[in-house]
């Protein structure tokens, strides 16, 4: 064999051997800690690397917020009602994702995982043409428990209203181990009092309430039998609701702003009698009844025959003047010319009981 034959055979063998000793190096069969080669390790789920996990898995991934995670939502299936201006819509909570729950109440304070208020009414604005900044929220208990009627006495001006909402949530609780429910927890800064963190609200309601304020200038005296105490009290400002094509204020609500002194209709009785400014007193014009101070509107914790269902509006040239619900009274109740005049409160407990 030729010189020239042989160094070529050689130098091609020299050739293979270098290239099969390349090839070999970057074999990962054999290698937990590499995972940078994803063509060949499509299973490696290594603690280091998440770069070729399925999107499906999350495993090992603690902060991955891929398909699999099933901790980032409402698992139950409790409904809240949403009472609107066009009517009632049932929520479902399931599906809604958790917010950020802290709950004010210093004996069961704490994160908790919830759905957020907002998060629950925004179901239903979507497909609502009202604007919502007009209303205030209150919230009723499947049970009946209705702060506004039962805590504020309808004052609905410290009620939340809907930029308030993110800051409430929906939680489950136990109460004392006999049954779980949710109720509504708030943060701290709002100041909520104790009675605003409604239980048992699955199956209950989200109650919108108008936000309509009193704006005109009217001023009332209010006062005990014979002027002591007395406040003056300006409407303006006041919770209100439109009667007809006017603005009402309820009589109830200018007695409690007078914020007179012992004063406490949810243990004793009052009469209330209306003083016009031309100095007519109802208590001596009942037709039928004498001037006896019984027969006035009472004030009582029934809601049965009370001022709650007596409010004052302008009745054109008989000026302010007291109207009612149904047949509540008869027409010589309606007292007029009432801007600049007075309610007098009696006393009756004694008479009463």
């Amino acid at each position: 064999m030729k010189i020239e034959s042989l160094l070529f055979i050689l130098s091609l063998a020299a050739m293979m051997l270098f290239s099969g000793a390349v090839m070999g190096c970057g074999d990962d069969d054999d290698d937990d800690d590499d995972d940078d080669d994803v063509v060949d390790d499509d299973a490696d789920d290594d603690a280091d690397d998440d770069a070729d996990d399925d999107a499906d898995d999350d495993a090992d991934d603690d902060v991955d917020d891929d398909v699999d995670d099933d901790d980032d939502g409402w698992s139950g299936d409790q409904k809240i009602n949403v009472i609107t201006p066009d009517g009632e819509m049932e929520v479902s909570l399931h599906g809604l994702p958790f917010g950020d729950c802290v709950d004010a109440d210093e004996d069961s304070g704490g994160t908790y995982p919830g759905v957020l208020v907002s998060d629950v009414v925004d179901q239903i604005l979507a497909t609502k043409d009202f604007d919502v900044a007009n209303y205030k929220f209150n919230f009723v208990a499947s049970d009946g428990y209705d702060p506004l009627g039962k805590k504020l006495d309808g004052d609905f001006r410290t009620l939340p209203d809907y930029d308030l909402l993110p800051k409430g949530c929906f939680v489950e609780y136990e109460e004392e181990g006999k049954y779980t429910d949710i109720r509504i927890v708030w943060d701290e800064d709002l100041a909520f009092p104790t009675f605003m963190r409604a239980k048992m609200m699955d199956g209950g309601d989200i109650e919108m309430v108008e936000n309509i304020l009193f704006d005109q200038d009217l001023t009332m005296t209010v006062a005990y039998e014979g002027g002591t105490p007395t406040a003056e009290v300006n409407l303006n400002g006041l919770p209100a609701f439109m009667d007809g094509d006017q603005l009402a204020v309820s009589v109830h609500h200018v007695i409690l702003e007078a914020a007179l002194e012992g004063f406490d209709p949810k243990t004793f009785y009052y009469a209330i009698n209306y003083i016009g400014n031309d100095d007519y007193s109802l208590l001596e014009h009942i037709e039928g009844f004498g001037d006896t101070v019984i027969d006035l509107p009472w004030w009582d914790d029934n809601e049965d025959k009370n001022v709650h269902n007596m409010w004052f509006k302008d009745a054109g040239d008989d000026g302010y003047q007291v109207f009612w619900e149904g047949e509540l009274f008869p027409g010589s109740y309606g007292a007029k010319q009432m801007d600049n005049g007075t309610v007098e409160i009696h006393d009756i407990t004694d008479l009463v009981e």
